[in-house]
């Protein structure tokens, strides 16, 4: 089982290399408007972008039946495929959350992890 402090030093590993983006660290100071919002609150507003955008996207409802750890978001357009794990903004990635993204950016996937106050460019990536 991976420490938490393994985990950050892992994501940030994954970061330099440019096979993870992560905007913004959760201890960055941000709009309290994004410090209010739930993360079901966050998915229904990064889900009404991608529709609107043209996107095809795919989310768990229940995971509690699935395998642990599977990004919160699958989209596609086109040839693009995008995976995202959303937090809010002081969540923490859990071991097998970032086992999921690391298997997906080895893989050549487009691989985030989102916060609420990175919407400015999540609106960017999804256009």
């Amino acid at each position: 089982m991976r420490t938490t402090a393994a985990i950050a030093d892992a994501v940030k590993r994954l970061q330099r290399e440019g096979r993870i983006v992560e905007h913004r660290p959760a201890a960055t100071p941000v709009a309290p408007i994004a410090e209010r919002v739930s993360e079901r609150e966050f998915m229904a507003a990064v889900v009404a972008l991608a529709k609107r955008l043209g996107w095809k996207h795919y989310h768990t409802t229940d995971s509690r039946k699935s395998v642990a750890g599977f990004p919160d978001l699958v989209l596609i357009r086109g040839e693009v495929l995008i995976v995202a794990e959303l937090k809010v903004q002081n969540g923490r990635l859990a071991a097998e959350q970032l086992t999921w993204l690391e298997a997906f950016a080895s893989a050549g996937v487009r691989t985030f992890v989102w916060r609420p106050a990175d919407w400015a460019e999540i609106v960017k990536t999804l256009n």
